[in-house]
């Protein structure tokens, strides 16, 4: 094909169409820096290359020294279970005077419960006889049904008090009047005429 014949280069309309992908990408990084500040063009003409960032080791240990103290002076209060073992406790005396009286009025025979600050035992009078011995020492244990003594031990840290024996009749009643018990912040009293056994608050 003679020279005359061939088709001249577009070399201008390249020029043009670089210009704008120029102008049109400096727009696009205008926008990107606006929207977010974090982004940085430091690779060249990568317009979303991200400057990177993280923890200095300062703030590392600052982070860590502050959740260790959040957590010596949070977690034994999460870990506390007096509250709960208290109240076991005291229910679990309660059961016994209740037991205890009713084992005074179905035989006829007083029955003692002794407790101390960190036990409780039951017993009842010596027997003489097919009776007990009105007068007798208090060394026959009282059973439970399932053949065990009527006896317990607080749990750790539990203490209850003042100690006392508290001696219920033949009639349910008390031979006399009993102290208020308490076991942490819960109290037990026992009503001396009819042996009602309270447990507050």
């Amino acid at each position: 094909m003679p020279p005359s014949m061939r088709p001249s280069a577009p070399t201008a309309d390249r020029t043009d169409n670089a210009a704008v992908s120029r102008k049109q990408l400096h727009r696009f990084d205008q926008g990107v820096q606006r929207r977010a500040p974090f982004l940085s063009a430091s690779c060249g003409s990568c317009p979303l290359a991200a400057k990177a960032a993280g923890f200095t080791l300062i703030e590392l240990v600052t982070a860590i020294v502050i959740v260790g103290i959040l957590s010596a002076a949070t977690l034994p209060r999460m870990f506390d279970n007096n509250s709960f073992s208290e109240r076991g406790y005291v229910d679990e005396i309660a059961a016994t005077l209740r037991y205890s009286q009713k084992i005074a009025i179905a035989s006829g025979c007083e029955v003692a419960v002794t407790l101390n600050a960190d036990n409780y035992v039951a017993s009842q009078r010596a027997a003489a006889g097919n009776n007990c011995d009105p007068t007798g020492a208090w060394t026959t244990p009282l059973m439970r049904a399932e053949g065990q003594a009527v006896a317990g031990t607080a749990p750790a840290n539990i203490v209850m008090g003042p100690a006392t024996t508290i001696v219920f009749e033949g009639d349910g009643s008390l031979s006399a009047a009993a102290p208020a018990i308490t076991v942490g912040k819960f109290t037990l009293g026992v009503n001396a005429a009819s042996g009602v056994v309270t447990v507050v608050p």
